[in-house]
């Protein structure tokens, strides 16, 4: 990172927000600026968490399944979480923007690509504002403010085929345990009373929110914390199904390939033979 850029970094749940104040229940990772950016290479890029780019000038642009989406003043590009893509750039100088965050599943819609939003005068003068406040160190300003630019941006989208409202409290609940603890027993008795309901109330619940059964949340949990864990060399895949709770690596790897399209040693073969140290 150059001396013209600035990182901002939260803990996990540290600028969460809640009802009546974000209709989206987020979790702000990472608000940064980077001033005059060159080298924004980075191969075989990714995260469990969502990410917001946007350029003030053309340059950059992210690779997605053969497909190129641009960074230019006219848009910003939304990445969903747990997306294989590259970051290219073209030794042209920009100054670049980006956002990263959590979402609890069900809140958003499924996206499986890289999406473009256009930069409304709205959305410009947030990120502006954002700019300003990463620039003068002011750091809880700027995530707010970045919470913000989300809770507008999603309202911009077209796809809604998410819950037409936030989940009850009973079920975030649930949600916030179990991507907080994915290597525990996360049993629908044990999610339950994490919940303070009965495991039968919990999967009607479920089911009614969230339009599926608990179990498909911990799944999910599970196969991004997978994703995670492969990219580190510590631990061997059939260790990682195990602490996971799957019951075998043949049942593992099938789940992940169906889920990610790519077999975990794959995945982890792309990952580890990545050119480049760094992540945007």
């Amino acid at each position: 990172m150059s001396a013209f850029s600035d990182h901002r970094l939260f803990p996990p749940g540290s600028l969460r927000l809640h009802d009546g104040i974000l209709a989206h229940h987020a979790l702000m990772q990472c608000v940064g600026f980077q001033r005059r950016n060159r080298n924004w290479n980075f191969p075989q890029v990714f995260s469990s968490y969502w990410r917001l780019y946007y350029n003030f000038s053309g340059g950059h642009h992210v690779e997605h399944e053969s497909k190129r989406y641009p960074l230019a003043p006219g848009h910003f590009l939304l990445i969903p979480d747990n997306v294989l893509f590259h970051c290219v750039s073209l030794a042209k100088a920009c100054d670049h923007f980006h956002l990263h965050f959590l979402i609890h599943p069900g809140h958003l819609p499924r996206l499986r690509a890289p999406v473009a939003v256009p930069a409304d005068s709205l959305l410009l003068a947030m990120v502006k504002k954002i700019r300003r406040e990463i620039l003068l160190a002011n750091s809880e300003r700027s995530a707010c403010l970045g919470v913000a630019l989300v809770q507008w941006l999603f309202s911009q989208l077209p796809i809604t085929n998410g819950p037409a409202r936030l989940p009850s409290s009973v079920v975030q609940k649930v949600l916030e345990f179990i991507e907080t603890h994915p290597e525990a027993d996360l049993s629908n008795p044990v999610l339950a009373r994490a919940g303070g309901i009965s495991a039968r109330g919990l999967i009607r619940l479920c089911e009614r929110e969230l339009g599926a059964s608990p179990q498909t949340w911990v799944r999910e949990t599970r196969l991004r914390e997978a994703a995670r864990l492969l990219a580190q060399p510590a631990a061997t895949i059939d260790e990682i199904a195990g602490k996971l709770g799957f019951p075998n690596r043949s049942y593992f790897t099938r789940r992940f390939t169906r889920h990610f399209k790519i077999s975990p040693a794959a995945f982890r073969k792309k990952w580890l033979t990545a050119v480049g140290p760094g992540r945007s």
